[in-house]
């Protein structure tokens, strides 16, 4: 799949393993009948239907974005953790170097008991060296060996797209505009009494 990147440049995403295929829930049905559905969206109804594997699972699913690193990404998940599963994103860099693990916040049910649920999970780097190539979905702690859930509606942007973060620290003009906002409040305040 391709993106639009920064300057009229082009993304592109790779969507692998996990024995994922394309789904749709039929026309008159919630879900498919395993509590998997697409979010809907102005141009498509159809969503991956995905398998997150157990940790270190050798078939589990991955979206890789080739030789372009990516400084942001988010996806929208469907009916994940309906078997005591915690779904956990594991960022790596060229070469399927580990960066890092995030631990997804979805809720953990039994039996099914998560059939349907939605969530939208997603993460921004914090600059150039936390920008990734690929990543792999993996789930601990759950009964069986694979939790499919329907992956839908995912973006991604590179470093460019998403500027850099704030830095917590106002410039030295923002102090003063703030400091004399603060003056004429106060001294329109005490006019008023």
């Amino acid at each position: 799949m391709t993106f639009p990147g920064a300057n009229a440049s082009q993304l592109s995403a790779t969507l692998m393993g996990g024995s994922g295929v394309v789904a749709a829930v039929p026309a008159g049905q919630q879900t498919d009948g395993n509590g998997r559905y697409s979010v809907p969206s102005p141009s498509t109804v159809k969503y991956w239907d995905v398998a997150a594997g157990a940790v270190g699972a050798p078939s589990t699913f991955t979206v890789d974005f080739g030789q372009q690193p990516i400084a942001a990404f988010g996806f929208y998940g469907v009916d994940i953790g309906d078997f005591g599963g915690q779904l956990q994103l594991v960022l790596l860099l060229e070469g399927e170097v580990e960066a890092a693990t995030l631990t997804v916040p979805n809720n953990q049910g039994s039996g099914g008991s998560n059939d349907g649920s939605v969530l939208f999970y997603g993460f921004i780097a914090d600059g150039a060296t936390d920008q990734i190539t690929s990543i792999r979905f993996q789930m601990t702690n759950f009964d069986g060996d694979e939790d499919f859930f329907a992956f839908d509606n995912f973006v991604i942007a590179e470093l460019a797209q998403v500027g850099p973060p704030p830095t917590g620290v106002p410039a030295p003009g923002t102090l003063a505009l703030l400091s004399g906002a603060l003056l004429a409040l106060g001294l329109t305040t005490r006019r008023q009494r």
